[in-house]
Protein backbone atom coordinates (compact mmCIF):
# COMPACT_ATOMS: atom_id res chain seq x y z
CA UNK A 1 0.00 0.00 0.00
CA UNK A 2 2.82 2.41 0.90
CA UNK A 3 4.38 1.87 -2.54
CA UNK A 4 1.01 2.64 -4.17
CA UNK A 5 0.60 5.85 -2.18
CA UNK A 6 4.14 6.98 -3.05
CA UNK A 7 3.50 6.32 -6.75
CA UNK A 8 0.10 8.03 -6.74
CA UNK A 9 1.34 11.15 -4.94
CA UNK A 10 4.30 11.45 -7.33
CA UNK A 11 1.92 11.19 -10.28
CA UNK A 12 -0.04 14.15 -8.94
CA UNK A 13 2.82 16.56 -8.23
CA UNK A 14 5.60 18.07 -10.31
CA UNK A 15 8.39 15.87 -11.63
CA UNK A 16 11.64 17.84 -11.62
CA UNK A 17 13.88 15.30 -13.36
CA UNK A 18 13.67 16.04 -17.08
CA UNK A 19 15.11 13.95 -19.89
CA UNK A 20 17.35 16.44 -21.69
CA UNK A 21 17.36 14.33 -24.86
CA UNK A 22 13.72 15.35 -25.50
CA UNK A 23 13.84 19.02 -24.55
CA UNK A 24 14.07 20.31 -28.12
CA UNK A 25 11.45 17.91 -29.48
CA UNK A 26 8.85 18.97 -26.91
CA UNK A 27 10.16 22.52 -26.27
CA UNK A 28 10.28 21.83 -22.56
CA UNK A 29 12.57 24.81 -21.98
CA UNK A 30 10.14 27.36 -23.41
CA UNK A 31 7.19 29.43 -22.22
CA UNK A 32 4.76 31.42 -24.33
CA UNK A 33 4.39 34.83 -22.70
CA UNK A 34 1.63 37.28 -23.66
CA UNK A 35 -0.49 40.09 -22.34
CA UNK A 36 -3.94 39.38 -20.96
CA UNK A 37 -6.55 39.38 -23.71
CA UNK A 38 -5.62 40.59 -27.20
CA UNK A 39 -3.28 43.45 -26.30
CA UNK A 40 0.05 43.58 -28.15
CA UNK A 41 3.40 43.62 -26.40
CA UNK A 42 5.95 46.36 -26.98
CA UNK A 43 9.16 44.99 -28.47
CA UNK A 44 11.08 46.85 -25.72
CA UNK A 45 9.58 44.46 -23.18
CA UNK A 46 11.63 41.70 -24.78
CA UNK A 47 14.92 43.30 -23.76
CA UNK A 48 13.52 44.22 -20.36
CA UNK A 49 12.61 40.60 -19.65
CA UNK A 50 16.08 39.47 -20.68
CA UNK A 51 17.73 42.05 -18.45
CA UNK A 52 15.61 41.19 -15.40
CA UNK A 53 15.94 37.41 -15.80
CA UNK A 54 19.50 36.13 -16.33
CA UNK A 55 18.21 32.54 -16.69
CA UNK A 56 16.54 33.49 -19.97
CA UNK A 57 18.69 32.33 -22.89
CA UNK A 58 16.72 33.86 -25.75
CA UNK A 59 13.36 35.40 -26.68
CA UNK A 60 11.66 35.26 -30.06
CA UNK A 61 8.70 37.58 -30.83
CA UNK A 62 5.61 36.01 -32.39
CA UNK A 63 3.39 38.32 -34.42
CA UNK A 64 0.39 36.26 -35.50
CA UNK A 65 -1.46 32.98 -35.29
CA UNK A 66 1.08 30.45 -36.55
CA UNK A 67 -1.63 28.10 -37.82
CA UNK A 68 -2.86 30.44 -40.55
CA UNK A 69 0.00 30.06 -43.04
CA UNK A 70 0.28 27.75 -46.05
CA UNK A 71 3.08 26.49 -48.31
CA UNK A 72 2.84 26.31 -52.08
CA UNK A 73 5.01 24.65 -54.73
CA UNK A 74 3.97 24.57 -58.37
CA UNK A 75 0.21 24.00 -58.20
CA UNK A 76 0.12 22.35 -54.78
CA UNK A 77 -0.78 24.23 -51.60
CA UNK A 78 -0.66 22.62 -48.14
CA UNK A 79 -0.88 23.71 -44.54
CA UNK A 80 2.46 24.50 -42.94
CA UNK A 81 1.65 22.29 -39.97
CA UNK A 82 3.31 23.26 -36.68
CA UNK A 83 5.65 26.25 -37.10
CA UNK A 84 8.60 27.02 -34.88
CA UNK A 85 9.79 30.64 -35.33
CA UNK A 86 13.57 31.09 -35.31
CA UNK A 87 16.24 33.53 -36.43
CA UNK A 88 19.77 33.15 -37.83
CA UNK A 89 21.50 33.40 -34.44
CA UNK A 90 23.94 30.83 -33.07
CA UNK A 91 21.40 30.05 -30.35
CA UNK A 92 19.12 28.24 -32.80
CA UNK A 93 21.99 26.80 -34.80
CA UNK A 94 23.26 25.15 -31.61
CA UNK A 95 19.76 24.19 -30.51
CA UNK A 96 19.15 22.22 -33.67
CA UNK A 97 22.74 21.02 -34.08
CA UNK A 98 21.71 17.36 -34.14
CA UNK A 99 19.36 17.72 -37.10
CA UNK A 100 21.86 19.90 -38.98
CA UNK A 101 24.22 16.92 -39.02
CA UNK A 102 21.70 15.13 -41.24
CA UNK A 103 22.75 14.34 -44.81
CA UNK A 104 19.82 16.47 -45.99
CA UNK A 105 21.31 19.64 -44.53
CA UNK A 106 24.91 19.77 -45.74
CA UNK A 107 25.67 21.46 -42.40
CA UNK A 108 23.58 24.51 -43.35
CA UNK A 109 21.13 26.36 -41.12
CA UNK A 110 18.90 29.37 -41.61
CA UNK A 111 21.20 32.29 -42.44
CA UNK A 112 18.58 34.94 -43.29
CA UNK A 113 14.82 35.46 -43.28
CA UNK A 114 14.43 33.92 -46.74
CA UNK A 115 15.58 30.45 -45.59
CA UNK A 116 13.32 27.70 -44.24
CA UNK A 117 13.77 24.17 -42.90
CA UNK A 118 10.87 21.81 -43.49
CA UNK A 119 9.89 18.39 -42.13
CA UNK A 120 9.99 15.52 -44.60
CA UNK A 121 6.20 15.22 -44.39
CA UNK A 122 5.71 18.69 -45.96
CA UNK A 123 8.28 17.93 -48.67
CA UNK A 124 6.36 14.76 -49.58
CA UNK A 125 3.01 16.58 -49.60
CA UNK A 126 4.39 19.21 -51.96
CA UNK A 127 6.06 16.48 -54.05
CA UNK A 128 9.42 18.26 -54.17
CA UNK A 129 12.33 16.20 -55.44
CA UNK A 130 15.87 17.22 -54.43
CA UNK A 131 14.40 19.95 -52.19
CA UNK A 132 17.63 21.59 -50.95
CA UNK A 133 17.94 24.97 -52.68
CA UNK A 134 14.41 24.85 -54.14
CA UNK A 135 12.16 27.89 -53.66
CA UNK A 136 8.59 27.63 -52.43
CA UNK A 137 5.93 30.17 -51.46
CA UNK A 138 4.61 30.86 -47.99
CA UNK A 139 1.08 32.32 -47.97
CA UNK A 140 -0.95 34.35 -45.53
CA UNK A 141 -4.39 34.98 -46.99
CA UNK A 142 -3.77 35.98 -50.63
CA UNK A 143 -0.25 37.31 -50.15
CA UNK A 144 2.85 35.17 -50.53
CA UNK A 145 6.59 35.49 -50.00
CA UNK A 146 9.25 33.28 -51.57
CA UNK A 147 11.54 31.24 -49.33
CA UNK A 148 14.36 28.81 -50.02
CA UNK A 149 14.61 25.31 -48.53
CA UNK A 150 18.00 24.89 -46.83
CA UNK A 151 17.25 21.73 -44.84
CA UNK A 152 14.86 18.81 -44.42
CA UNK A 153 14.04 17.22 -41.07
CA UNK A 154 13.91 13.48 -41.63
CA UNK A 155 11.06 11.46 -40.16
CA UNK A 156 13.07 8.33 -39.43
CA UNK A 157 14.30 9.63 -36.09
CA UNK A 158 11.53 9.84 -33.47
CA UNK A 159 13.52 12.31 -31.39
CA UNK A 160 13.67 14.91 -34.17
CA UNK A 161 11.20 17.83 -34.11
CA UNK A 162 8.29 17.63 -36.55
CA UNK A 163 7.75 21.34 -37.18
CA UNK A 164 8.73 23.84 -39.87
CA UNK A 165 11.54 26.23 -38.94
CA UNK A 166 10.76 29.68 -40.36
CA UNK A 167 12.42 33.02 -39.64
CA UNK A 168 10.19 35.11 -37.38
CA UNK A 169 10.75 38.22 -39.54
CA UNK A 170 9.52 36.37 -42.64
CA UNK A 171 6.36 35.38 -40.77
CA UNK A 172 5.93 39.02 -39.68
CA UNK A 173 6.36 40.40 -43.21
CA UNK A 174 4.01 37.83 -44.77
CA UNK A 175 1.35 38.52 -42.16
CA UNK A 176 1.63 42.32 -42.49
CA UNK A 177 1.26 42.26 -46.26
CA UNK A 178 -1.44 39.61 -46.32
CA UNK A 179 -3.65 40.94 -43.54
CA UNK A 180 -6.81 42.75 -44.61
CA UNK A 181 -8.33 45.15 -42.10
CA UNK A 182 -11.96 44.27 -41.39
CA UNK A 183 -12.61 46.59 -38.44
CA UNK A 184 -12.34 50.33 -37.91
CA UNK A 185 -9.04 50.97 -36.13
CA UNK A 186 -8.71 53.13 -33.00
CA UNK A 187 -12.46 52.93 -32.50
CA UNK A 188 -13.32 50.55 -29.65
CA UNK A 189 -11.94 50.97 -26.15
CA UNK A 190 -12.07 49.51 -22.67
CA UNK A 191 -11.09 51.24 -19.43
CA UNK A 192 -8.81 48.93 -17.48
CA UNK A 193 -8.59 48.63 -13.68
CA UNK A 194 -5.82 50.59 -11.97
CA UNK A 195 -4.06 47.38 -10.93
CA UNK A 196 -4.39 45.82 -14.39
CA UNK A 197 -0.73 44.84 -14.72
CA UNK A 198 -0.79 42.87 -11.46
CA UNK A 199 -4.07 41.01 -12.08
CA UNK A 200 -4.06 37.48 -13.43
CA UNK A 201 -6.31 36.53 -16.33
CA UNK A 202 -9.33 35.37 -14.29
CA UNK A 203 -9.23 38.36 -11.92
CA UNK A 204 -9.00 40.73 -14.87
CA UNK A 205 -12.05 39.21 -16.57
CA UNK A 206 -13.97 39.33 -13.29
CA UNK A 207 -13.22 43.06 -12.95
CA UNK A 208 -13.88 43.85 -16.62
CA UNK A 209 -16.69 45.68 -18.37
CA UNK A 210 -19.98 43.79 -17.94
CA UNK A 211 -21.98 45.84 -20.46
CA UNK A 212 -22.99 44.13 -23.68
CA UNK A 213 -22.15 47.11 -25.92
CA UNK A 214 -18.49 48.02 -26.30
CA UNK A 215 -17.86 51.78 -25.91
CA UNK A 216 -16.46 53.51 -28.98
CA UNK A 217 -14.42 56.59 -29.79
CA UNK A 218 -16.56 59.21 -31.56
CA UNK A 219 -13.77 61.49 -32.69
CA UNK A 220 -9.98 61.49 -32.55
CA UNK A 221 -7.11 63.68 -33.72
CA UNK A 222 -3.40 64.24 -33.13
CA UNK A 223 -1.73 66.42 -30.51
CA UNK A 224 -0.25 68.69 -33.20
CA UNK A 225 -3.55 69.31 -34.99
CA UNK A 226 -5.58 72.54 -34.92
CA UNK A 227 -8.41 70.75 -33.08
CA UNK A 228 -6.07 69.74 -30.25
CA UNK A 229 -4.67 73.27 -29.99
CA UNK A 230 -8.18 74.68 -29.59
CA UNK A 231 -8.91 72.48 -26.56
CA UNK A 232 -8.11 73.62 -23.04
CA UNK A 233 -7.00 70.76 -20.84
CA UNK A 234 -8.42 70.67 -17.32
CA UNK A 235 -5.74 68.23 -16.17
CA UNK A 236 -2.37 67.03 -17.39
CA UNK A 237 -0.87 67.59 -20.81
CA UNK A 238 -1.12 66.52 -24.44
CA UNK A 239 0.41 63.11 -25.31
CA UNK A 240 4.18 63.27 -25.87
CA UNK A 241 4.75 59.65 -26.96
CA UNK A 242 2.85 57.12 -29.04
CA UNK A 243 1.48 55.24 -26.00
CA UNK A 244 -0.03 58.31 -24.31
CA UNK A 245 -3.45 59.87 -24.91
CA UNK A 246 -5.60 62.76 -23.72
CA UNK A 247 -9.33 62.04 -23.39
CA UNK A 248 -12.61 63.82 -22.84
CA UNK A 249 -13.83 63.76 -19.26
CA UNK A 250 -16.84 61.56 -20.04
CA UNK A 251 -14.39 58.70 -20.80
CA UNK A 252 -12.45 59.16 -17.55
CA UNK A 253 -11.52 62.01 -15.27
CA UNK A 254 -8.42 60.36 -13.85
CA UNK A 255 -4.85 60.98 -14.97
CA UNK A 256 -2.82 57.77 -15.28
CA UNK A 257 -5.80 55.62 -16.21
CA UNK A 258 -5.07 52.73 -18.58
CA UNK A 259 -7.28 52.38 -21.66
CA UNK A 260 -7.11 49.49 -24.13
CA UNK A 261 -7.92 50.54 -27.72
CA UNK A 262 -8.22 48.41 -30.84
CA UNK A 263 -5.41 49.16 -33.26
CA UNK A 264 -4.15 47.76 -36.56
CA UNK A 265 -3.88 44.07 -37.50
CA UNK A 266 -6.86 43.09 -35.33
CA UNK A 267 -4.89 43.84 -32.20
CA UNK A 268 -5.19 46.06 -29.16
CA UNK A 269 -2.80 48.32 -27.34
CA UNK A 270 -2.79 49.81 -23.86
CA UNK A 271 -2.54 53.60 -23.66
CA UNK A 272 -1.96 55.77 -20.61
CA UNK A 273 -4.15 58.84 -20.03
CA UNK A 274 -1.94 61.93 -19.52
CA UNK A 275 -4.50 64.66 -20.18
CA UNK A 276 -8.19 65.42 -19.51
CA UNK A 277 -10.42 68.00 -21.18
CA UNK A 278 -14.07 68.97 -20.72
CA UNK A 279 -16.29 66.96 -23.05
CA UNK A 280 -19.17 69.49 -22.83
CA UNK A 281 -17.07 72.21 -24.39
CA UNK A 282 -16.37 70.12 -27.49
CA UNK A 283 -20.04 70.05 -28.54
CA UNK A 284 -21.76 72.79 -30.51
CA UNK A 285 -25.21 72.07 -29.14
CA UNK A 286 -25.95 72.15 -25.40
CA UNK A 287 -28.49 69.36 -25.77
CA UNK A 288 -26.07 67.17 -27.70
CA UNK A 289 -24.63 64.25 -25.77
CA UNK A 290 -20.88 64.70 -25.15
CA UNK A 291 -18.75 62.59 -27.44
CA UNK A 292 -15.94 60.19 -26.56
CA UNK A 293 -12.98 62.15 -27.90
CA UNK A 294 -9.36 61.00 -27.82
CA UNK A 295 -6.21 62.91 -28.69
CA UNK A 296 -3.38 60.64 -29.89
CA UNK A 297 0.27 61.38 -30.45
CA UNK A 298 1.08 61.57 -34.17
CA UNK A 299 3.78 58.91 -33.74
CA UNK A 300 1.08 56.22 -33.75
CA UNK A 301 0.93 56.43 -37.55
CA UNK A 302 4.43 55.02 -37.86
CA UNK A 303 4.25 52.79 -34.81
CA UNK A 304 1.04 50.99 -35.77
CA UNK A 305 1.91 50.79 -39.45
CA UNK A 306 3.65 47.55 -38.46
CA UNK A 307 2.38 44.55 -36.55
CA UNK A 308 3.63 44.18 -32.98
CA UNK A 309 4.27 40.99 -31.03
CA UNK A 310 1.21 39.20 -29.73
CA UNK A 311 3.45 37.00 -27.58
CA UNK A 312 7.05 36.10 -26.80
CA UNK A 313 8.56 32.64 -26.99
CA UNK A 314 10.95 32.58 -24.03
CA UNK A 315 13.82 30.07 -23.82
CA UNK A 316 15.38 29.21 -20.46
CA UNK A 317 18.78 27.93 -19.42
CA UNK A 318 18.53 24.13 -19.32
CA UNK A 319 20.70 23.79 -16.23
CA UNK A 320 18.27 23.46 -13.30
CA UNK A 321 15.54 24.00 -15.90
CA UNK A 322 12.49 23.24 -13.76
CA UNK A 323 13.46 25.78 -11.09
CA UNK A 324 14.39 28.39 -13.72
CA UNK A 325 10.90 28.22 -15.22
CA UNK A 326 9.21 28.05 -11.82
CA UNK A 327 11.08 31.16 -10.64
CA UNK A 328 9.84 33.02 -13.73
CA UNK A 329 6.25 31.88 -13.12
CA UNK A 330 6.46 32.95 -9.47
CA UNK A 331 7.70 36.37 -10.59
CA UNK A 332 5.29 37.02 -13.47
CA UNK A 333 2.60 34.33 -13.53
CA UNK A 334 0.63 34.90 -10.31
CA UNK A 335 -2.02 37.44 -9.38
CA UNK A 336 -0.68 40.29 -7.26
CA UNK A 337 2.82 40.40 -8.74
CA UNK A 338 4.19 43.73 -9.95
CA UNK A 339 3.92 42.72 -13.63
CA UNK A 340 1.72 39.78 -14.62
CA UNK A 341 2.01 37.95 -17.95
CA UNK A 342 -0.24 35.22 -19.26
CA UNK A 343 1.95 32.14 -19.75
CA UNK A 344 1.59 28.72 -21.32
CA UNK A 345 3.91 25.81 -21.96
CA UNK A 346 6.71 24.48 -19.79
CA UNK A 347 7.32 21.04 -18.22
CA UNK A 348 4.32 21.06 -15.88
CA UNK A 349 1.86 21.75 -18.69
CA UNK A 350 3.30 18.94 -20.82
CA UNK A 351 3.24 16.61 -17.82
CA UNK A 352 -0.41 17.51 -17.15
CA UNK A 353 -1.20 16.53 -20.74
CA UNK A 354 0.24 13.06 -20.18
CA UNK A 355 -1.56 12.85 -16.83
CA UNK A 356 -4.92 13.70 -18.42
CA UNK A 357 -4.39 11.10 -21.15
CA UNK A 358 -3.94 8.38 -18.51
CA UNK A 359 -6.56 9.65 -16.05
CA UNK A 360 -8.58 6.40 -15.95
CA UNK A 361 -5.50 4.31 -15.16
CA UNK A 362 -4.40 6.73 -12.44
CA UNK A 363 -7.86 6.69 -10.85
CA UNK A 364 -7.71 2.88 -10.91
CA UNK A 365 -4.47 3.08 -8.92
CA UNK A 366 -6.18 5.41 -6.45
CA UNK A 367 -9.10 2.99 -6.07
CA UNK A 368 -6.65 0.14 -5.49
CA UNK A 369 -4.94 2.16 -2.75
CA UNK A 370 -8.29 2.70 -1.01
CA UNK A 371 -9.06 -1.03 -1.15
CA UNK A 372 -5.58 -1.90 0.15
CA UNK A 373 -5.94 0.69 2.90
CA UNK A 374 -9.22 -0.80 4.10
CA UNK A 375 -7.73 -4.30 3.89
CA UNK A 376 -4.73 -3.20 5.95
CA UNK A 377 -7.00 -1.59 8.54
CA UNK A 378 -8.97 -4.82 8.92
CA UNK A 379 -5.76 -6.86 9.08
CA UNK A 380 -4.24 -4.67 11.81
CA UNK A 381 -7.46 -4.80 13.82
CA UNK A 382 -7.69 -8.60 13.59
CA UNK A 383 -3.96 -8.89 14.29
CA UNK A 384 -4.29 -6.73 17.40
CA UNK A 385 -7.23 -8.78 18.73
CA UNK A 386 -5.53 -12.13 18.07
CA UNK A 387 -2.20 -10.95 19.44
CA UNK A 388 -3.86 -9.66 22.60
CA UNK A 389 -5.62 -12.98 23.16
CA UNK A 390 -2.48 -14.96 22.33
CA UNK A 391 -0.35 -12.85 24.68
CA UNK A 392 -2.68 -13.07 27.69
CA UNK A 393 -0.57 -15.63 29.56
CA UNK A 394 2.63 -13.82 28.60
CA UNK A 395 1.19 -10.56 29.95
CA UNK A 396 0.10 -12.31 33.17
CA UNK A 397 3.56 -13.83 33.72
CA UNK A 398 5.29 -10.50 33.11
CA UNK A 399 2.90 -8.72 35.45
CA UNK A 400 3.45 -11.34 38.17
CA UNK A 401 7.19 -10.69 37.82
CA UNK A 402 6.58 -7.02 38.55
CA UNK A 403 6.34 -5.69 35.02
CA UNK A 404 4.34 -2.50 34.57
CA UNK A 405 1.52 -2.30 32.03
CA UNK A 406 3.30 0.31 29.86
CA UNK A 407 6.56 -1.65 29.90
CA UNK A 408 4.79 -4.87 28.86
CA UNK A 409 2.93 -3.07 26.09
CA UNK A 410 6.18 -1.52 24.81
CA UNK A 411 7.81 -4.96 24.86
CA UNK A 412 5.06 -6.45 22.67
CA UNK A 413 4.87 -3.28 20.54
CA UNK A 414 8.49 -4.00 19.64
CA UNK A 415 7.23 -6.66 17.20
CA UNK A 416 5.37 -4.01 15.25
CA UNK A 417 8.40 -1.70 15.33
CA UNK A 418 10.71 -4.42 13.96
CA UNK A 419 8.28 -5.22 11.12
CA UNK A 420 7.83 -1.52 10.33
CA UNK A 421 11.58 -0.85 10.29
CA UNK A 422 12.08 -3.80 7.93
CA UNK A 423 9.33 -2.44 5.67
CA UNK A 424 10.95 1.01 5.81
CA UNK A 425 14.40 -0.06 4.61
CA UNK A 426 13.17 -2.52 2.00
CA UNK A 427 10.39 -0.20 0.85
CA UNK A 428 12.52 2.91 0.48
CA UNK A 429 15.09 1.06 -1.65
CA UNK A 430 12.40 -0.47 -3.86
CA UNK A 431 10.54 2.85 -4.18
CA UNK A 432 13.64 4.73 -5.30
CA UNK A 433 14.39 2.02 -7.87
CA UNK A 434 10.90 1.20 -9.11
CA UNK A 435 8.71 4.34 -8.76
CA UNK A 436 10.51 6.28 -11.56
CA UNK A 437 10.06 3.36 -13.96
CA UNK A 438 6.39 2.85 -13.07
CA UNK A 439 5.91 6.62 -13.38
CA UNK A 440 7.15 6.58 -16.98
CA UNK A 441 5.17 3.43 -17.85
CA UNK A 442 1.87 4.71 -16.44
CA UNK A 443 2.13 8.12 -18.15
CA UNK A 444 3.44 6.46 -21.32
CA UNK A 445 6.32 8.91 -21.68
CA UNK A 446 10.06 9.18 -21.19
CA UNK A 447 10.32 12.91 -20.52
CA UNK A 448 9.85 13.22 -16.78
CA UNK A 449 10.39 11.30 -13.62
CA UNK A 450 10.29 12.32 -9.94
CA UNK A 451 13.65 12.99 -8.33
CA UNK A 452 14.95 10.66 -5.62
CA UNK A 453 14.63 13.20 -2.80
CA UNK A 454 10.96 13.70 -3.65
CA UNK A 455 10.35 9.94 -3.58
CA UNK A 456 12.18 9.54 -0.26
CA UNK A 457 10.28 12.40 1.41
CA UNK A 458 6.90 11.09 0.25
CA UNK A 459 7.81 7.54 1.31
CA UNK A 460 8.97 8.75 4.73
CA UNK A 461 5.76 10.70 5.35
CA UNK A 462 3.61 7.79 4.18
CA UNK A 463 5.56 5.32 6.32
CA UNK A 464 5.30 7.53 9.42
CA UNK A 465 1.54 7.99 8.97
CA UNK A 466 1.08 4.24 8.45
CA UNK A 467 3.28 3.33 11.43
CA UNK A 468 1.57 5.66 13.89
CA UNK A 469 -1.89 4.73 12.58
CA UNK A 470 -1.23 1.01 13.06
CA UNK A 471 0.30 1.64 16.49
CA UNK A 472 -2.73 3.67 17.57
CA UNK A 473 -5.15 0.97 16.34
CA UNK A 474 -3.12 -1.71 18.12
CA UNK A 475 -3.12 0.33 21.34
CA UNK A 476 -6.84 1.07 21.10
CA UNK A 477 -7.82 -2.59 20.63
CA UNK A 478 -5.37 -4.22 23.05
CA UNK A 479 -5.53 -1.59 25.82
CA UNK A 480 -8.22 -3.44 27.81
CA UNK A 481 -6.23 -6.67 27.73
CA UNK A 482 -3.10 -5.01 29.10
CA UNK A 483 -5.12 -3.31 31.88
CA UNK A 484 -6.53 -6.62 33.24
CA UNK A 485 -5.13 -8.09 36.43
CA UNK A 486 -3.16 -11.36 36.55
CA UNK A 487 -6.09 -13.49 37.77
CA UNK A 488 -8.35 -12.34 34.96
CA UNK A 489 -5.64 -12.92 32.35
CA UNK A 490 -5.04 -16.51 33.52
CA UNK A 491 -8.69 -17.58 33.32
Amino acid sequence: MIFGVVLFVNLNISAKNINFDNIVQYNLDTLNVSEKGLASLHINELEKLKKENPKIENIIPIYSDLQSFKFSYDDKKVSTGPIFPVDESDFFKNRFADIIKSQKFNNNFISNQDDVILPEKIINQLEISNPIGKKIKIFYSNHFEEVKIVGVIEEKNYDQPKFSLIHTNKLKTTYEKGYEESYKNFHQFEILPDNFYSLDFSDWRASGNTTIETPTISKSFYQNSSQANSINLTKGNLPRSFDEIAVSSNITNKIGKLIEINTTFNSYYIFKVVGIFDADKTTNNASEEPKNIVIFNSEIENFFNHVHPSEFLVFFNQENLYNNIQDFLDKYGKSGVKRYYFTSGGPDEVRQFFFASQFTLIMSIFASIIVLGITLLIFVSVYAVNLSNFKKKSIAVLKSLGGKTLEIFMYHWLNLIIISVFVFFVGIVLSVLIVPEFYKIILNQNLFQPDYLQIIVIFLLTWLISFFSMSFIYLLISYKTYRKDVATLLR
